[in-house]
């Protein structure tokens, strides 16, 4: 398609869309009906097909409607509030080697005979680390993540 030809179609083409326009805007100024309802008149009087009962109020009154669920009541329940106490020692990982065995304990690399918060390191196991303070002894596993 050469360049002239081109130039053509395109001046064809905008010439249809200004026509298009130009309809659009002046054409048929008739807008559509709405959509919104229209407000429905409403009775004077209320007609009502049964007689109208009295309610005896005393009767419901008198019954056992149960605990008022938004009444607090002069004693409240306290209770203390319990917080779980962290161990001393989290042991984060175990480096097992026979002739080098060490630990990772809250973070530090520890190694059999270190103290660490008090503790001595006894025994690093391939699955366990041994500890001792003052006479008594601990046995550290490696606790799963609970994220």
């Amino acid at each position: 398609m050469d360049t002239k030809n081109r130039q053509k179609i395109i001046y064809v083409l905008f010439v249809l869309a200004v026509i298009w326009g130009v309809y659009n805007i002046t054409g048929d100024s008739k807008k559509p009906a709405s959509n919104t309802p229209r407000p429905v008149a409403r009775a004077n009087a209320v007609v009502s097909s049964t007689p109208a009962k009295n309610i005896d109020i005393q009767k419901y009154e008198s019954l056992d409607w149960g605990r008022d669920p938004f009444y607090r009541g002069s004693q409240q329940e306290y209770r203390p509030v319990t917080t779980k106490t962290r161990p001393a020692w989290r042991l984060g990982g175990i480096l097992f080697n026979k002739n080098n065995p060490s630990a990772i304990i809250n973070k530090k690399i520890v190694r059999g005979g270190d103290i660490i918060n008090g503790a001595r390191v006894v025994q690093i196991d391939k699955e366990t680390v041994t500890l001792d303070k003052e006479g008594l002894q601990f046995t550290l596993t490696i606790e799963k993540d609970r994220s």
